[in-house]
């Protein structure tokens, strides 16, 4: 049977138990370009000759089933590949392959215990190829790390919290960016949303979102908001009773894009977002008064 020896790396790391058939010319090697010269840095008589690249996937995967009758294939990649990794996609593709996995320390890791904070209450959320609002389901967590990627830069996500949430909001935000980790040309940097967002940074990179203001509240209710803890004018607001029917007959998806026009306060457009958090909510309003109370209870 074929056999996959899936290693992750971080920095110059390679792990032990490949070492051996790196040196072995019988095993091809797939990796990116960075970490070639890694390989070739470590193990000078290394052949280019059994280098083939990473991307696209779909070239790679072809090339790794041309090479079935090998004693093994080496793939390369940063961190750990089960963790927002290849690990996945090669398992789905290579069905009848024996694998064998050798996690590094990930990105992930080596970034908060740079800045020294504990991340086992943190979301994660990758953006290799996903649009930058996939990041809006958690946005109001205390902490969120993103796998960014060439076109979702940080300075492009500081720029994203900033017309998301607006100054107010995203100025209770920290952001914390690590480039190249592991490498001569690490770096890590930390300010706010304004100060990201004039920033430039180097690839390969990632970002912590820190909420410096975050409280979570203890048993918070997904439903049932009362009218007293909605912001609204005059007493126009649709009444608990027709509120709790309207959102049942909507039968809100988990995901997708939910429309209300003319929310006057947004109550349904709240519960509603309480409800679905990855639900893409517009709550259309033409009244000043109205759109203030809105913002208001977006903002609680």
């Amino acid at each position: 049977m074929s056999t996959l020896l899936v290693a992750g790396c971080n920095g110059t790391y390679i792990a032990e138990q490949i070492r051996t058939h790196i040196e072995d010319e019988r095993y091809p090697l797939f990796c990116s370009r960075s970490l070639l010269e890694v390989v070739v840095a470590q193990y000078p008589r290394f052949s280019r000759s059994r280098w083939h690249s990473i991307v696209p996937l779909d070239d790679c995967f072809a090339t790794i089933e041309t090479h079935r009758d090998a004693p093994g294939v080496i793939i390369l990649t940063s961190g750990d590949p089960l963790f927002y990794g290849i690990g996945m996609r090669l398992r789905s593709t290579f069905p009848d392959w024996t694998m064998r996995f050798f996690p590094a320390v990930s990105y992930m890791q080596s970034c908060f215990s740079h800045f020294g904070i504990n991340w086992d209450d943190a979301r994660f959320v990758s953006l290799h190829g996903r649009p930058l609002a996939s990041i809006d389901a958690h946005l109001h967590c205390p902490k969120l790390f993103v796998f960014t990627d060439p076109e979702n830069t940080p300075n492009r996500i500081a720029e994203y919290l900033l017309e998301r949430l607006g100054e107010l909001q995203a100025g209770k935000k920290k952001m914390m960016v690590g480039e190249c980790l592991g490498s001569d040309d690490e770096r890590f940097i930390e300010g706010s949303p304004n100060e990201i967002h004039g920033a430039s940074f180097r690839q390969p990179n990632c970002l912590i979102i820190v909420d410096q203001q975050f409280e979570e509240q203890a048993g918070a209710l997904r439903f049932g908001l009362r009218e007293d803890e909605i912001t609204h004018s005059r007493g126009l607001i649709t009444k608990n009773e027709v509120r709790a029917a309207v959102l049942h007959r909507l039968r809100l998806p988990y995901t997708g894009v939910f429309w209300d026009l003319g929310a006057g306060s947004g109550s349904i457009s709240i519960e509603s977002a309480r409800l679905c958090p990855l639900l893409s909510i517009y709550a259309v309003e033409k009244q000043q008064e109205q759109l203030d109370n809105i913002l208001a209870n977006v903002n609680r």
